[in-house]
């Protein structure tokens, strides 16, 4: 008799490590902290955004658990550097591709502005080159900018946030960030001595990344469904304002 149990504590025991052994391990995400409207944290303390509504739910449709916080933008691509990240929320494109990880296909587009002083317009990118100019670190501004030589010019900040409050305050001449941020913030914060230029750049396609390549074909797939089901575009009227104006172009696995 004793020995039936014991035999059959060995099976249990055995079902369940295998259980175990098979549940999958969760995706860790993280993101910008301070990157408004497409992730941020809100006034409840809790990561919120286009990208986290997106991001979850397309971690929803592929039934994957997962870790997602935001970050300083400089601390999340750190760990995400480290392997410490399996993905990340929101990347704009380069011209040169960034070898060290992939990028899905554009889960939305952003388009980069020039803010400036009422009382100390600049008129155009050209300007820039004369200007001290404020940019998030490592963000698609600060690389592009030194890429053009401005580099002597920039002022470098942990996040927009601060540097449009501080551009408001009257360092710098001028900064450049996504228009939609620019706009919510000059609104949100009474930032009313600001002004939005256009900066004559093309919109820039903003996607997920990771090194793990296959990870990015399950959420391409994973996003057409959701545009194909309409949560996709409810979540970018959410967010973004209006209907997205471009089709989401995606690889099918």
């Amino acid at each position: 008799m004793k020995t039936r149990i014991y035999i059959t504590l060995l099976i249990l025991l055995h079902v369940t490590m295998q259980a175990l052994a098979e549940e999958p391990r969760k995706i860790i995400i993280r993101g910008d902290e301070a990157f408004p409207p497409y992730e941020f944290i809100n006034d409840k303390g809790e990561p919120d955004g286009f990208n986290i509504d997106l991001t979850k739910a397309v971690m929803k449709e592929l039934g994957l658990p997962y870790d997602l916080q935001l970050e300083d933008w400089t601390e999340a691509l750190r760990q995400f550097e480290n392997g410490e990240v399996d993905l990340i929320t929101g990347v704009a494109k380069l011209e040169t591709p960034d070898k060290r990880f992939y990028l899905s296909k554009a889960h939305s587009y952003v388009d980069y502005i020039i803010v400036c002083r009422k009382n100390a317009p600049v008129r155009s990118a050209r300007e820039l080159s004369k200007k001290s100019i404020i940019v998030q670190r490592y963000s698609l501004p600060h690389r592009k900018l030194v890429e053009m030589g401005y580099e002597s010019g920039l002022i470098v900040v942990d996040n927009m946030m601060e540097g449009l409050n501080r551009l408001s305050q009257g360092e710098g001449d001028a900064a450049v960030c996504p228009g939609n941020m620019a706009q919510g913030l000059i609104y949100k914060d009474g930032l009313t001595n600001l002004i939005i230029v256009d900066s004559g750049w093309p919109l820039r396609e903003y996607c997920f990344a990771s090194t793990d390549y296959r990870l990015l074909e399950q959420i391409d797939a994973a996003v057409l469904k959701l545009k194909k089901a309409g949560v996709y575009d409810r979540i970018y009227m959410k967010w973004l304002g209006g209907k997205p104006g471009f089709t989401i172009p995606v690889r099918l696995i």
